[in-house]
């Protein structure tokens, strides 16, 4: 009597792995697009506290209008 898995659910879960790593994949990426963006907003948030001038890199009006997704 042989311990191996029958051949679909070999593929099964080699494709429930594939799968998984492209979402852990993709997670990443957000995870990273929202420090970014999170250490941004922080230095902006600065600089309006102090009185200093506004951020000119205008990233802000552009997620308002829908334009660049964080």
């Amino acid at each position: 009597m042989s311990c191996r898995k029958p051949p679909d659910t070999e593929e099964a879960l080699g494709m429930a792995l594939e799968r998984i790593a492209e979402l852990e994949a993709r997670l990443s990426k957000v995870a990273h697009t929202l420090d970014r963006y999170g250490r941004h907003e922080r230095g902006c948030r600065f600089s309006r506290t102090h009185a200093h001038c506004r951020c000119t890199c205008q990233l802000h009006d552009r997620i308002l209008e829908g334009g660049l997704k964080p």
